[in-house]
């Protein structure tokens, strides 16, 4: 079984050297874990960054087994950090605040939500 998770890292770090046009924008993607039906919000400044995330997610658990899905895009920097938050608590907020993503933190703290209209 480790043996297939390496093979399926080194697929998807092989995909990520061949990336060479970055696009114009980050990318909010979303994680979920295919046995647990876990979910984690994220963020990377390019497409090329997004196949890289995909394979640091793979590596640092090996055991787990992972669908991506692209669920925006935007311009590096604050314009990113918000659209990651306002998908944070689209798809249910943090798991330590009563709602099921696995992410660990928001990405804006929630005194700023307001200040950048996030609800």
């Amino acid at each position: 079984k480790t043996q297939k998770t390496t093979s399926e890292v080194a697929k998807v770090e092989k995909k990520a050297s061949t990336v060479t046009k970055e696009a114009s924008g980050g990318v909010i993607y979303k994680r979920t874990n295919v046995k647990t039906g876990g979910e984690y919000i994220g963020q990377a400044k390019s497409d090329s960054r997004y196949v890289k995330r995909q394979a640091e997610h793979a590596r640092a658990n090996k055991s787990a087994k992972y669908e991506f899905e692209v669920v925006g895009k935007g311009k590096p920097g604050k314009d990113l950090d918000v659209l990651e938050q306002k998908n944070i608590n689209k798809y249910g907020g943090l798991k330590k605040n009563g709602g099921k993503l696995e992410n660990k933190r928001n990405q804006v703290k929630e005194k700023d939500w307001g200040k950048y209209g996030i609800n």
